[in-house]
């Protein structure tokens, strides 16, 4: 199973690397600031659940004020894009491991999505059309169509790839973060009736799974 997701992985490693250049291929949007985020001990968060000696939290930015804490653009409502900060404390003496491809947003109806990558995400804010990625969920009801051709600037795509939440190793006793997105299928979800899942916690140093997370999004 493992040896599958690894070489899923890559494969989709592959094709980002060329979805990046496309981004930069263009003119670049000028007036783009790094905001620097500055997260919470996990356990400040409604958001959160506490398991094995670990604190995972997650901090849904679902209004145009609580995504300026993470990102300079007010384009994510527009976008139905949801982007949500997760925090991970290690209080073990061992390494974590967790990718944030592996945190799901369940909603009320128990249909799993699966986070967007930030290059998915990118072209989405800046208009650009991107491909069909394999492997990746297809649209559900409700979801945009074909989109038309913008391109990030350089310190917007590193400020994005910097604080995707990526596949993250956790030092014993230190506390980690980083950002995943969603696409929000329709208008009007309910996100009190969503919740976080979190299958594929590792003890990184054993090589072991830890017991999976889920707690409710609010």
């Amino acid at each position: 199973m493992l040896t599958a997701y690894n070489e899923y992985r890559s494969a989709m490693t592959g094709i980002y690397v060329l979805l990046a250049g496309q981004l930069l291929a263009g003119a670049l949007i000028p007036g783009y600031d790094s905001v620097e985020i500055r997260p919470k001990e996990a356990s400040k968060y409604a958001a959160h659940q506490e398991s094995q000696n670990l604190i995972i939290a997650a901090y849904p930015c679902d209004t145009r004020h609580k995504a300026r804490q993470l990102f300079d653009t007010d384009k994510f409502a527009k976008k139905r894009i949801l982007p949500v900060l997760i925090v991970v404390e290690n209080n073990n003496d061992f390494v974590v491991s967790l990718d944030g491809r592996a945190i799901f947003l369940i909603d009320g109806a128990g249909t799993q999505h699966r986070p967007m990558h930030y290059l998915d995400v990118l072209a989405d804010l800046n208009n650009k059309r991107r491909p069909p990625i394999s492997g990746f969920p297809p649209r559900g009801p409700g979801r945009r169509g074909s989109r038309k051709v913008r391109v990030a600037s350089e310190e917007m795509l590193a400020d994005f790839e910097q604080k995707s939440f990526g596949d993250k190793l956790i030092a014993p006793y230190t506390k980690d973060f980083g950002v995943v997105f969603y696409e929000i299928p329709w208008d009007g979800w309910n996100l009190s009736k969503s919740r976080f899942y979190l299958p594929e916690v590792f003890n990184f140093s054993a090589k072991e799974p830890l017991v999976f997370f889920e707690f409710d999004a609010r």
